[in-house]
């Protein structure tokens, strides 16, 4: 299990931070879980998944405890204002991915597209609801049983 920072920021940055500091590194590993699920490396992907998004900073409240963004507010920043430009920048970070592994240049088809934004989309729907509810704890072993559905799901 992994603890939330117990730092906290204005909200405002909280929000920058979500969609500058979580979203491209859990959509990197999303694509090497996608089209690396049948190797070795599989467990190391889906480690740097569950860390990529399991260290969200507090809100500030100037009266009352800190709380963490509500899953309404992580959906709008990490999903709502990335989603209308997926469809442009996947390829390109698709072979990113390809020349970072050093590994052969993968041409994505459509069928392949959807089914990492599928995969992307119900990842940070269902992990956003595990921040929301004053629980600052995400379980590992949970987690990694949501990947595997996940993986089976969008094959």
């Amino acid at each position: 299990m992994y603890i939330v920072k117990e730092m906290s920021f204005p909200r405002d940055e909280v929000m920058d931070r979500l969609e500058t500091e979580h979203y491209y590194p859990m959509l990197d590993n999303i694509i090497k879980i996608y089209y690396w699920k049948n190797t070795t490396t599989l467990n190391h992907w889906k480690q740097e998944l569950f860390n990529s998004f399991n260290k969200i900073d507090l809100i500030k409240k100037n009266k009352g405890k800190d709380i963490p963004p509500t899953k309404n507010e992580i959906i709008e920043h990490l999903l709502n204002t990335n989603i209308d430009t997926f469809d442009k920048k996947i390829k390109t970070l698709i072979k990113n991915v390809c020349v970072d592994e050093n590994q052969f240049v993968i041409n994505p088809t459509e069928h392949d597209i959807e089914m990492i934004k599928g995969f992307l989309i119900e990842y940070i729907e269902t992990i956003a609801g595990m921040f929301s509810n004053d629980v600052l704890v995400l379980d590992r072993e949970k987690t990694y049983q949501f990947m595997d559905v996940l993986i089976e799901k969008y094959k």
